[in-house]
């Protein structure tokens, strides 16, 4: 097996327990990581494909506590952000595809990590701008998270109900990631190939999440994930210009 196959195994396998645990940081810890065996388009394309598995599996588990009524209209502009960004993934050159991913990872470990809370009023216009937001930089950079992350941690929701509507977006915008990825000829045998190898290894961890879920202390797991996530980051940064 190709060295970069096993590397890539392992950083799915930790990306998607960090996200079993805390309900984020698959993409963020995950994509700056394997962009430094990898290059970044294909990379995106690769965690977008590899996460319909463990997406599932999590919907599976908190489908009951979510409300679909209540985030609709985050789903359809969701879905609309996630054809732009694809798009513009198509046409951007790697290196500032590169510069722009660690930016993004920089940004949110310093946001989700400051415990800043800002009074978003709930309505229409508040879930339309996090939907379109979320789904834009999922189908740019694979990193929809922080957005509507963000947007639902300030709504003061019950923890179920938040990590359901969370995977309920999720599991919507990433299916028509995927079909966007197919209409603008982004998949190559070789991504599918890298694809199906890593898919079992996201459900692996997805599992090993919902295990270490009930053994581990969660808020010191978010600040050493959030670590992680800074570091990785500035490596991804400091890595495009060398």
């Amino acid at each position: 097996m190709d060295f970069v196959i096993v590397i890539g195994i392992v950083v799915i396998i930790f990306a998607n327990a960090i996200q079993g645990v805390t309900g984020f940081g698959k993409a963020l810890v995950a994509t700056p990581i394997l962009s430094l065996f990898i290059p970044t388009n294909e990379v995106i394309v690769i965690m977008i494909l590899s996460g319909i598995l463990s997406t599932t599996f999590l919907l599976i588990k908190t489908i009951k506590y979510s409300n679909f009524k209540q985030i609709w209209v985050m789903i359809v502009m969701g879905i609309i952000g996630i054809l732009t960004g694809v798009k513009l993934l198509s046409i951007a050159p790697v290196t500032e595809l590169k510069i722009g991913m660690g930016i993004m990872v920089v940004l949110s470990a310093i946001m989700l990590g400051s415990g800043l809370k800002l009074k978003i009023k709930e309505n229409h216009f508040s879930y339309s701008i996090a939907g379109i937001t979320s789904g834009f930089f999922t189908g740019l950079l694979s990193m929809g998270g922080p957005p509507v992350v963000f947007f639902l941690q300030n709504q003061q929701h019950e923890k179920h109900e938040f990590r359901g509507n969370l995977t309920l977006f999720f599991a919507f915008t990433g299916i028509f990631a995927i079909a966007s990825l197919f209409i603008n000829q982004m998949v190559t045998p070789d991504l599918m190939t890298k694809a199906l190898y890593f898919i079992p290894a996201s459900l692996v961890g997805v599992l090993l999440g919902d295990y270490l879920s009930h053994k581990v202390d969660e808020k010191l797991f978010k600040k050493i994930v959030l670590f992680i996530l800074l570091i990785s980051g500035v490596v991804a940064i400091v890595s495009s210009f060398i």
